[in-house]
């Protein structure tokens, strides 16, 4: 497809841009990286995929206001994090203008107003109920990935399959084809990129990648269940390697009574690559074959009875939770005082 292959050759060309002038991310004690490594590489994934999207427009349909709107408030997004890269705002700050966005995304977009439970029984959202259910997604999703965001490309390329799945669903779905095509303009783009941070980490996507896609893979999947209202529920059963590993964490720290907006290393992922002592190409390929595992199995749940995938997923959801219990054992965390606490910053390790 043409415009995936714009997106792609745009978003390569305009990291090899910002790679050479963009801002530089110094390391420190938080930061896995050892060496000043230019970020802000999301600037490019932004820009190339506003391009290809476009290149889909002609003869797109009605779905096109509601897709531009949602690449409006993903982009502004992104642009508030690459002013992060530079400024580094603090993390209440970040947080104040995800909800922002996502409110906005809630209210004038679309919003998560079904729930198939059980079969036979669907539950229609008051809009209240709605617009907060899609907010708290919107934000839940974009700081996951923002949180993960530690590791020479295990977060873009998870993103990309995540898309891929998304655009597949789309397209088995019968969903308005510029849908799928936004998927997979979107994973396009991740790969273009990709290139430039793994392995060799040249550019890192920071702030402004990581918001940019969280907010673009879960405004799609409520933009889906226009037309397949456990779309949604297939998103979060593909992101469970990153949802489980952040939300487990913070109940864990919470537990702990350590605070929650200040950086640590205590993902999983990160005490993987403490303990284990091997490299981020080990990490990526192992997160990525999970990923992939994970999107495997949120198309088993979509053949299942629409009634059955919520509970279904409900399952898939508690088998993450005992896989991350059976990786923290095996990777405890460190007794140390100074162990997982770094600035008061609290977003993507990479930068």
């Amino acid at each position: 497809m043409l415009p995936a292959l714009l997106a792609a050759l745009a978003a390569a060309g305009l990291a090899g841009a910002l790679a050479w002038c963009g801002p530089v991310d110094r390391p420190d004690r938080r930061h896995a990286h050892g060496r000043p490594t230019p970020t802000s590489g999301g600037l490019a994934l932004i820009a190339a995929t506003v391009l290809g999207v476009v290149a889909l427009l002609p003869g797109a349909g009605a779905t096109t206001r509601d897709l531009a709107l949602l690449l409006g408030l993903a982009g502004a997004l992104g642009l508030y994090g690459a002013a992060d890269d530079v400024w580094d705002f603090p993390a209440t700050h970040k947080l104040l203008a995800q909800v922002l966005l996502a409110l906005a995304f809630s209210l004038w977009v679309a919003r998560i107003d079904v729930l198939p439970l059980a079969p036979g029984l669907r539950l229609d959202l008051p809009a209240v109920v709605a617009v907060g259910l899609t907010t708290a997604w919107l934000v839940v999703v974009g700081n996951a990935v923002n949180f993960m965001d530690g590791s020479n490309g295990l977060v873009v390329g998870a993103n990309v399959l995540t898309l891929a799945g998304l655009g597949a669903l789309a397209a088995l779905t019968g969903a308005n084809p510029l849908l799928a095509g936004a998927c997979a303009v979107a994973a396009a783009a991740g790969l273009g990129f990709l290139p430039w941070n793994f392995p060799g980490a040249r550019l890192f996507q920071g702030d402004a990648g990581s918001q940019f896609s969280g907010f673009l893979i879960g405004g799609l999947a409520v933009l889906l269940a226009g037309r397949e209202p456990t779309a949604p529920l297939f998103a979060a059963v593909a992101a469970l390697p990153i949802l489980t590993d952040v939300l487990l964490t913070l109940v864990d720290r919470t537990r702990r009574k350590r605070p929650l907006f200040h950086a640590h290393r205590e993902h999983v992922y990160q005490l993987w690559l403490d303990h284990t002592g091997k490299g981020h190409a080990a990490l990526a390929w192992r997160f990525w074959a999970l990923t992939g595992a994970a999107i495997g199995l949120g198309f088993a749940i979509h053949r299942a009875p629409e009634g059955w995938r919520f509970g279904l997923s409900l399952a898939a959801a508690g088998a993450g939770c005992l896989l991350w219990g059976v990786l923290r054992r095996q990777a405890p965390i460190s007794p140390s005082p100074l162990a997982g606490e770094g600035g008061a910053r609290s977003a993507s390790d990479e930068g």
